[in-house]
């Protein structure tokens, strides 16, 4: 058994500030600003809430990053 989010493991993870968290975790985009770590500036990411859990697949433009599937338990 692997988890979900090594299925995806092709993309870049991404952890977010304290700040973002309520924003990933209703499914909204978010600003690159609210990103602990660096990542491209555009295509898929992992995203990872602040205490390190896997949140869903996001895409990112122009610095906007927008969800495309959620894995929230």
């Amino acid at each position: 058994i692997r988890p979900v989010d090594q299925m995806f493991d092709q993309y870049p993870a991404v952890r977010m500030l304290e700040g973002g968290d309520r924003l990933v975790h209703n499914g909204n985009p978010f600003a690159r600003e609210l990103m602990e770590t660096d990542s491209p500036s555009g295509g898929r990411v992992r995203v990872y809430d602040s205490q390190g859990k896997f949140v869903g697949i996001y895409s990112g433009e122009n610095g906007l990053y927008r969800p495309v599937k959620m894995f929230l338990s």
